[in-house]
């Protein structure tokens, strides 16, 4: 008749999960070859070392190796009356030869065990209302979230269950983050990487992925709505218009990460392309002299700060005024500077569907001066921000 097997025993004993979702189990006798072992340990599932005798410092030695003896779990006599359980194996080192007698160890093998991973999941411009369905409800089930701090809507991070475990990145360097997530690893749960905006965009996402390769540790990217959408929906604008601009340049202006050359903004404006400025909204006055000699001085602009937050602000008018206005409301710099002709593009652009297959007409001569855009959009605040 069948039983209950040691290390089922053991698994149970310690809440071990075993065989979780598409990763294996690996039953393996440590009297085996090491560098068998080695390669066992190296493939992605769970590994459970039986009959460890007097190979206990020499397995305990080869997990340290291979980076999987954190969560790993060591077991000896499991439900006899002297059972033994160690969470720490390095303890184990110097023990006494006998502890590794009827005693069996369970590892999460990398990339496996941990059969969790980590999510950059987009924050988007601060509404939670414009998170996607899948971020919405990767938060709604967060267990473990670290969030870019101050960067990210108080709203959106409310969204967290309120047990969930928080870190502010904003207080953390990368190998703290990594640090989190390596820790997580161990203990089977996923965690969220809560960054501002869309992850793409200014997220400084790969250094951190680039660590997670080397933990073994799966990731995946969740994108949404950037500030850039959401400033243009605040602004009530088209980014785009016929004959006008049809090219939109997300940029920066250079500061602590400089730009490479070709890339400053006296070249990207001469291609009279719709720029969406990031993070510029202290270096207006700056940003507005390189922009006068390509788009002209009564070229529509706006700043944006905290789109779709409670606390949004629109500032709009010309290049050549934008930046006294700003100045006089003292806007911060997580704002989003827009030029371009194609915010206030000529009326004449529309006609009646009748005239023509697509509804649009060419522009007459002497349309393309427009003064600002001022008076091109109505209340500034978002309905959700509505009493």
């Amino acid at each position: 008749m069948p039983g209950v097997t040691a290390f089922s025993a053991a698994a149970s004993l310690c809440t071990f999960p075993v065989g979780e979702g598409r990763y294996g189990v690996t039953i393996i006798p440590a009297v085996e070859d090491l560098d068998h072992i080695r390669r066992v340990l190296r493939d992605k599932g769970t590994v459970i070392l039986m009959k460890i005798g007097e190979r206990l410092r020499d397995v305990i030695d080869l997990l340290d190796e291979e980076g999987v003896i954190d969560g790993s779990l060591f077991v000896a006599r499991v439900g006899m009356t002297d059972q033994r359980l160690e969470t720490d194996l390095r303890t184990l080192r110097d023990a006494a030869p006998e502890t590794g007698y009827l005693s069996i160890i369970l590892v999460h093998a990398k990339g496996g065990g941990s059969h969790m991973k980590v999510f950059f999941v987009g924050a988007g411009p601060g509404n939670p209302d414009l998170l996607t369905v899948r971020a919405d409800r990767l938060l709604r089930n967060c267990g473990i979230c670290i969030y870019a701090g101050s960067l990210v809507s108080p709203a959106v991070v409310a969204v967290l269950p309120e047990e969930a475990e928080r870190h502010n990145s904003a207080e953390m360097n990368l190998d703290e983050i990594l640090t989190v997530c390596r820790s997580a690893r161990d203990r089977g749960s996923d965690v969220i990487r809560l960054h501002s905006g869309d992850p793409s965009i200014y997220g400084a996402i790969r250094e951190q992925m680039n660590g997670l390769d080397e933990l073994g540790i799966a990731y995946e990217v969740v994108p949404v709505v950037s500030a850039f959408q959401a400033s243009a929906a605040a602004l009530k604008v088209e980014l785009t218009a016929p004959e006008i601009a049809q090219t939109i340049i997300l940029t920066r202006t250079s500061g602590r990460t400089p730009l490479p050359a070709e890339q400053d903004l006296d070249n990207l404006a001469r291609s009279h392309a719709t720029l969406c400025i990031y993070l510029s909204g202290h270096k207006v006055g700056k940003v507005t002299a390189a922009l006068v000699p390509h788009h002209g001085p009564d070229c529509p602009a706006a700043v944006v700060y905290h789109a779709s937050w409670p606390d949004e602000r629109i500032v709009a008018g010309a290049l050549d005024d934008i930046a006294g206005q700003v100045e006089d409301q003292e806007i911060g710099a997580a704002s989003l500077i827009i030029v371009g002709r194609a915010l206030v593009p000529p009326r004449s652009y529309m006609t009646p569907p009748s005239a023509t297959s697509t509804g649009r007409r060419k522009p007459h001569d002497g349309l393309q001066s427009q003064r600002g855009i001022k008076n091109s959009f109505a209340s500034p605040s978002p309905p959700y921000l509505s009493p």
